[in-house]
């Protein structure tokens, strides 16, 4: 038997299938191996695992093949091309490695042929037997003795000596479950560009993902002020929700269990998906915390030892949305775990009618769908639809063809099984196959065809769209250019300083003198603190400077002049309701969960920038808060932070958050080279996912 896959940056999505065949006694006689320039590092590292003890050399190739679908400058064949060679009757193609464009056009040229797929998840490896589009018979391959998946992925860790928490114990205690066999306990994850390492109190492997258990505990023993929980939350987030700073292991299951309600709100909110919270608060034994411990066993027992296909409702959810959208094409697409793929390829197909698979039981999908049901006016179509298949996705080929009309499939978002399937449900009738190109900003058809624009929801309507609890939307474009007058002055009045070698963060503090122009401070030090701005042969210019509103709408003016689409400053999200009253009590009544300083979207990119005019704090803790900020917009949104007094040219901080100040503020056409520069380096993954 032949075994073929592309290679990604998930190793062991590659490494466990083949094992479980391995391991079932299948002979396989020869591995192919389809490796990208970015991937063929995770090859040589699957070559040197499995050669010579489990393969003999001679039976293992690796074969370079094009990072897009068609030939590369270095003369590399595509993908497809390249497996055109290799059909035989004896192969078995995985599902699990490569993206989810490369895996389209692989499906799309087995199609038509008698093939076995192989699909790997956390309890089991589903073998799937395939002929002209449809699947003839299924099985599932026990998963593989595990192996050490930090090591493959290189991320650098050590094994703590520690007692096992306290808190831990109990919840263990009172919950009755074991610890998967194999656990490691107490995991510091080095990290220097998070600048903080995190320590996780349980890591296993689980079939083709890895485990983290994390532990926040507040305890009066401790005695941690708020910060301190903030940036455990914070830290935790931050590795949890981006690939590059976690090696690259997409497969990763982060649970936090806690007693601190703050942290646990904020995980849910910020956690991107990526991250589940457990809260569990010990009370006196009531029906309420009998009733919480039943809920929090159930979760922690899916957590630990995950069935293999969770019963769901088999209830398709249609609804109209009352708008009048022209046209009559039918977009089908995923939503996953990742919102933003799923609305960027509806705004961007613009159908009339959209229908979302999906898989039920997985919460923060739940949420989105629930979210998009709640909002539905906003969407840009006529009806929306949502149809329950498993995480494999075989279920997408009993859909129905549109009664009328034509259908449109697009593999970005959601599961490569699902992208897999969505394939060939769209070969068997003969609809066109899309993927979102990220770097061009197109949707192109596979393998190589129509193209158009990427498109992407407002800032407003995306937070509404996937759910996020908004306290206050702020000021938006219009509002701010209304204002041109007072942020042009601003501006101009620093470049003068800045020419004359003034320190620019002292214009609002104190009283300047310059050439031709000045400023003075009124109300200092009281509540209506203002700055008198007068130039020769101009009008005075007075406003209020206390806390930053003054310095976030005047970034927000520059991302305006620098072309962005849509400008969103002075975002506040809010605490669920129970917490809010809960913190409003300790401090007060202006209680908010994330205050986003500005959100600017140009064409599909979210930039999202955090503004402080006065004294920088630590700079792991402000570019976590970026992040965070960041995270609630997907993965390849852009964290950037402005510092007022920073005059040097902008730096990365090897987090993905840039840092600039008042001189690249200040010059469009700087500014303009740092974002692009900024979303150059986040978007180092290709097309979408």
């Amino acid at each position: 038997m032949k075994y073929i896959s592309l290679m990604g940056t998930q190793t062991m999505a590659v490494l466990n299938p083949l094992l479980a065949l391995m391991e079932q006694g299948k002979a396989v006689e020869k591995v192919y191996i389809l490796a990208t320039r970015k991937t063929m590092d995770r090859a040589e590292s699957l070559k040197n695992f499995l050669v010579p003890d489990k393969i003999a050399p001679e039976h293992f190739d690796i074969i370079p093949v094009s990072d897009s679908l068609q030939k590369d400058r270095e003369e590399r064949e595509a993908v497809q091309n390249v497996l055109s060679g290799l059909i035989s009757e004896d192969m078995t193609f995985n599902l699990a490695g490569g993206m989810n464009f490369q895996i389209a056009a692989c499906v799309q040229v087995l199609s038509k042929e008698k093939c076995r797929f192989l699909y790997p998840e956390s309890a089991g490896i589903h073998h799937f037997f395939m002929e002209n589009c449809c699947m003839t018979s299924h099985e599932i391959l026990p998963l593989p003795a595990s192996v050490d998946v930090l090591k493959l992925q290189d991320i650098s860790y050590s094994i703590e000596k520690s007692n096992i928490h306290p808190f831990l114990e109990t919840v263990q205690k009172k919950c009755r479950f074991s610890v998967p066999s194999g656990a490691l306990r107490h995991v510091r994850v080095y990290n220097e560009i998070l600048n903080k390492d995190v320590i996780f109190d349980l890591v296993w492997n689980s079939g083709n993902e890895m485990k983290f258990l994390k532990i926040i505990h507040s305890s009066p023993k401790y005695n941690k002020n708020t910060d301190f929980y903030l940036q455990e939350a914070r830290s935790v987030i931050t590795l949890a929700t981006n690939r590059e700073l976690f090696g690259e292991l997409y497969h990763r299951n982060v649970l936090v269990l806690t007693n601190h309600r703050a942290s646990h709100e904020r995980i849910i909110k910020e956690g991107g998906g990526k991250i589940t919270s457990l809260f569990y608060f010990e009370s006196s034994g009531n029906l309420g915390e009998k009733l919480l411990l039943a809920e929090l066993k159930q979760k922690l027992e899916r957590f630990m030892n995950p069935p293999l296909t969770a019963p769901f409702s088999k209830e398709v959810i249609r609804q109209e949305t009352g708008n009048s959208k022209s046209g009559d094409t039918v977009l089908y697409t995923s939503l996953g775990s990742n919102i933003m793929p799923s609305l960027i390829a509806l705004w961007s197909h613009s159908p009339a009618e959209v229908c979302f698979v999906y898989t039920p039981g997985i919460p923060e999908i739940e949420f989105f769908r629930d979210a998009i049901l709640a909002e539905n006016k906003i969407l840009p179509v006529n009806t929306v639809s949502f149809y329950p298949v498993s995480i494999e996705g075989r279920e997408i080929q009993d859909i129905s063809k549109p009664a009328h009309g034509q259908g449109i499939v697009n593999i970005t978002p959601g599961t490569k099984g699902h992208t897999a399937f969505l394939t060939l449900w769209a070969g068997k009738h003969g609809f066109p196959v899309y993927s979102l190109i990220n770097p061009a900003g197109k949707y192109e058809e596979i393998p190589q065809g129509h193209s158009g624009e990427m498109k992407a929801p407002p800032p407003v309507p995306f937070l509404k769209l996937t759910g996020i609890n908004v306290k206050q939307f702020g000021d938006g474009k219009g509002s701010i250019l209304q204002n041109r007058q007072q942020h042009e002055t601003v501006l101009e009045f620093l470049r003068m300083m800045h020419r004359e070698n003034q320190p620019v963060s002292d214009f609002y503090k104190n009283s300047i003198s310059l050439k031709n122009a000045g400023s003075e401070c009124l109300n200092k030090d009281q509540k209506n603190e203002q700055v008198r701005i007068w130039q020769q042969d101009k009008a005075d210019l007075t406003f209020f400077t206390q806390g930053d509103e003054w310095f976030e709408a005047l970034t927000g003016f520059v991302m305006a002049e620098c072309g962005a689409q849509d400008v969103q400053v002075r975002v506040k999200t809010r605490w669920p309701q129970e917490t809010e009253v809960h913190l409003s009590q300790i401090h007060g009544k202006d209680i908010h969960m994330t205050d986003i300083d500005v959100i600017a979207r140009f064409s599909t990119d979210y930039y999202v920038i955090s503004c402080k005019s006065g004294n920088p704090g630590a700079r792991g803790k402000i570019t976590a808060e970026a992040n965070a900020f960041a995270s609630l917009f997907g993965r390849f949104s852009i964290p950037l932070v402005c510092y007022l007094k920073y005059k040097d040219e902008p730096y990365n901080t090897n987090n993905g958050v840039y840092i600039f100040g008042y001189r690249t503020l200040c010059d469009t056409e700087a500014m303009k080279a740092l974002l692009k520069q900024a979303v150059a380096v986040r978007r180092n993954t290709g097309r979408g996912e």
